[in-house]
């Protein structure tokens, strides 16, 4: 499970950016499907009817959880994008449920013992033992309004 902050994100329009659903390519990564940022696996276009719109249809993996969601929107509508972003820390403990990280600016960052990942590093942690931690963070939510962070460790390794 990732964890969730409940903050608001402050600028969304630079995590979050509207895409035409007919834009949507194979491979992408951060489309918002059903509030959760998702890898796009499939993308399929039907062809315009003879009463409407041509549908998109996006068959997605939750980036987070692995979940398949599958989502249609009209060829014309607008759909968003997450920013993904993937940084790579410093592990400097863990303590009470929580993961204290340090990044290369030397700033302290602290973040919930959540995740599959995050559980087998807590197993494996051996004090005073140096270990990069790669996190990933995106947003989730319907719109830019109601966007907030989420973040998950998604790997580490004992350096």
């Amino acid at each position: 499970m990732a964890s969730i902050s409940n903050k608001p994100v402050e600028d969304s329009s630079t995590w979050m950016k509207p895409r035409a659903a007919d834009s949507i390519l194979k491979g992408l990564n951060g489309v918002i499907m059903s509030g959760r940022p998702c890898k796009v696996m499939a993308v399929d276009v039907s062809k315009t009817g003879k009463h409407g719109h041509a549908k998109v249809t996006v068959t997605g993996i939750d980036l987070f959880d692995g979940k398949k969601y599958q989502q249609v929107w009209p060829a014309s509508a607008t759909c968003f994008a997450s920013e993904v972003k993937k940084t790579t820390y410093q592990l400097v403990s863990i303590n009470d449920g929580d993961v204290e990280l340090l990044d290369d600016r030397k700033e302290s960052y602290t973040l919930p013992l959540q995740g599959a990942v995050a559980e087998a590093l807590a197993k494996e942690y051996v004090r005073n033992a140096p270990y990069a931690v790669t996190v990933m963070v995106a947003v989730r939510g319907d719109s830019p309004e109601r966007a907030v962070f989420i973040e998950q460790i998604i790997s580490y390794k004992k350096v």
